[in-house]
C-alpha cells in the first residue's frame, strides 16, 4: 500500500515537470514566432518606406556611391583622373563620379608625390598639365595648403597654393636656345600660341609731321586697323617674361619716319601703335613693337661676336666712342642728350640715361614736345657711342635656333625695330631707327649731325611679353599653327 502511494507520487511529480516543460516550450516558441513576425513586418515596412521615399533611396545609395559636389583626392591615380568623367571611382570606400562640371569641387586631402615615369600610360607626352594650367577643367580645385610634387628625372617640381598649382613665374631660355622653360613646361621656339588681340583703330592724327617728322602727304595719311595675325614663341625677355611675336610683319600700311623728330619719337610711336592695335584687355596683355634686344636674345655666340666686331666707316668699333669729338658736325636730336653713351660738350648723359629702346625721358610724353624743338647743337663738340651694326644676308649660324632665324629673317617685307642707333663716321654721326629687311639687319638713317634729315618707311612687327599671371596650357598636338588645336592656349590666373 505504501509502495503504491510512493509510485503515484513519483508519477504525479514527473507529470507536473513534463507539463511545465511543455508550457515553457510553448511560451518560448510563441515569443520567438511573435518576434520573428514582428521583425518581418518591420522589414517589410522599412522596405516599403525605402521604395516610397526618394530621400531614403539616396541615403542608402550614398552610403556606397557618393555623388556629392566635393570629391576628395588622396592618391596620384585620383589626381590624374580629375575631370576625366570616369564613373564610380573608389575613394576611401565610397564611390564618386569624376565629372567636369562647374558644381564639382576636387579637394586635395594630403600631399601627393609621384614620378612621371611611373605613369607613362596616363601621361604619354611626358608632361603633366598642372591643375592651374588646365583651362579645360571646369570643376573647382582646392589644395588646402597641401603640395603636389612631380618628379621629372632628377628634377622635382612642386605645386601649391603659392603658385596656384600651375607652372607660372619666370621663364628661361634653354642653353641650346631651342626651348623656353617654366617649371616643368617646355615650349619650342617657333611654337604657335592661340592669342587674339582686341580689334582697334589707330588714328592718323597721331602720325602727322609733329609726331613722326614725315613731310610726304602720300604716307601716314589714313588710320591703321588691327590685322589678323598668328603668334609664335620668340623667346624670353630680360624680365623673365615669355615673348611672343606675330608670325609675320603687318601688310596693310607702312609707317614713315623722318628727321630728328622721327628719331626722337619713333620708338614711342611704334610701341603706341602696337599697344593700341594688338593688346588684349581681358588677359591684361599690352603689345609693343619688337626691339633689337628681342633679336639679340636669339643670337648665338657667333652672332654676338660678329656684332661686337662690327666697325663703322669712321673706324669706330661697336660699343666704343669716336676718339675725335665732332667739332664741326655737332647737331643732335634732343633725345640723344638723355641717351646712354652720349657726351655733349664734355658732359656725359645723366645717371639715369635711357637705352636705345626706351621711348621716354622724364614723363610719358613724346620727346620733341617738352623743349619745343627737334634738335640742338653742341657749343664745342659732340661725342657719340657706336650702337649701329649691319649684317648683310645674315647667316643662319648667327642665331641659336633655326625657327628663330626663319621667323626673323625669312620675311618678304621690311619692318621697324623700336630701337634707336648711332653710327659714327669719321666726320659726322648718323642717327636712325633699326630695321630688318628680308635677311638684312641694319637701320634707316633719319638725321645727320651736320643738320640734315633722312627718311624711310617700313611695316610693323608687334610682340607681346606675358607676365607670370598669364597661364599657358600646352596643346596636345604639335604646335604647328595649322588650327587652334595645334596652338598652345592662354588664360588669366
Amino acid at each position: 500500500m505504501k509502495n503504491l502511494k510512493k509510485e503515484n507520487g513519483a508519477i504525479t511529480a514527473i507529470t507536473l515537470v513534463t507539463v511545465l516543460f511543455i508550457v515553457s516550450f510553448l511560451i518560448s516558441s510563441y515569443i520567438l514566432v511573435a518576434n520573428k513576425v514582428k521583425t518581418q513586418k518591420e522589414i517589410i515596412n522599412e522596405t516599403r518606406d525605402v521604395y516610397e521615399s526618394k530621400s531614403s533611396m539616396e541615403e542608402i545609395y550614398n552610403s556606397y556611391f557618393n555623388n556629392g559636389n566635393i570629391i576628395p583626392i588622396c592618391t596620384p591615380e585620383q589626381l590624374l583622373m580629375i575631370g576625366s568623367g570616369q564613373k564610380n571611382v573608389n575613394v576611401n570606400g565610397r564611390y564618386y563620379n569624376f565629372d567636369n562640371s562647374e558644381n564639382t569641387i576636387y579637394m586635395l586631402m594630403n600631399d601627393i608625390r609621384f614620378k612621371i615615369s611611373d605613369y607613362k600610360d596616363k601621361i604619354p607626352s611626358g608632361y603633366w598639365t598642372p591643375i592651374g594650367n588646365n583651362i579645360k577643367l571646369k570643376a573647382k580645385f582646392e589644395g588646402k595648403n597641401h603640395k603636389i610634387s612631380v618628379i621629372y628625372g632628377d628634377n622635382t617640381i612642386e605645386y601649391s597654393d603659392s603658385n596656384k598649382y600651375a607652372d607660372i613665374g619666370n621663364w628661361k631660355l634653354s642653353e641650346d636656345g631651342n626651348t623656353v622653360i617654366c617649371g616643368a613646361m617646355e615650349l619650342k621656339i617657333g611654337d604657335y600660341v592661340n592669342y587674339a588681340s582686341d580689334k582697334a583703330t589707330y588714328s592718323s592724327n597721331k602720325l602727322t609731321k609733329d609726331y613722326t617728322g614725315n613731310t610726304n602727304s602720300s604716307y601716314n595719311n589714313s588710320d591703321l586697323a588691327t590685322e589678323s595675325l598668328n603668334w609664335r614663341v620668340l623667346g624670353v625677355d630680360a624680365n623673365g617674361c615669355l615673348t611672343l611675336i606675330s608670325n609675320k610683319p603687318t601688310t596693310n600700311k607702312t609707317i614713315r619716319f623722318e628727321g630728328a623728330t622721327g628719331y626722337n619719337n619713333g620708338v614711342y610711336i611704334l610701341n603706341d601703335i602696337c599697344k593700341t592695335l594688338y593688346s588684349n584687355t581681358e588677359l591684361g596683355v599690352t603689345a609693343r613693337s619688337i626691339t633689337i634686344e628681342d633679336i639679340e636674345g636669339g643670337f648665338s655666340d657667333t652672332g654676338i661676336t660678329k656684332r661686337n666686331e662690327y666697325t663703322s666707316g669712321g673706324s669706330v668699333r661697336y660699343g666704343e666712342t669716336n676718339k675725335t669729338p665732332y667739332s664741326g658736325s655737332k647737331t643732335y636730336p634732343v633725345i640723344y642728350k638723355k641717351e646712354e653713351g652720349s657726351n655733349i660738350d664734355g658732359t656725359p648723359a645723366e645717371e639715369k640715361a635711357i637705352g636705345g629702346s626706351e621711348p621716354y625721358y622724364g614723363e610719358d610724353q613724346l620727346t620733341s614736345k617738352p623743349e619745343n624743338k627737334e634738335s640742338d647743337t653742341a657749343t664745342s663738340n659732340l661725342t657719340c657711342t657706336q650702337t649701329y651694326y649691319y649684317f648683310n644676308s645674315t647667316p643662319e649660324e648667327y642665331c641659336k635656333n633655326e625657327k628663330f632665324y626663319e621667323m626673323i629673317f625669312n620675311t618678304v617685307s621690311s619692318y621697324w625695330l623700336a630701337s634707336r642707333y648711332v653710327d659714327c663716321d669719321s666726320l659726322y654721326a648718323t642717327f636712325g631707327l633699326c630695321d630688318i629687311g628680308h635677311d638684312n639687319l641694319g637701320g634707316n638713317r633719319l638725321f645727320f649731325s651736320y643738320g640734315v634729315g633722312g627718311y624711310n618707311d617700313c611695316f610693323l612687327r608687334p610682340a607681346i611679353s606675358l607676365n607670370s599671371d598669364i597661364i599657358v596650357t600646352k596643346c596636345e598636338q604639335e604646335a604647328t599653327g595649322a588650327d587652334t588645336s595645334h596652338m598652345h592656349s592662354l588664360s588669366k590666373m
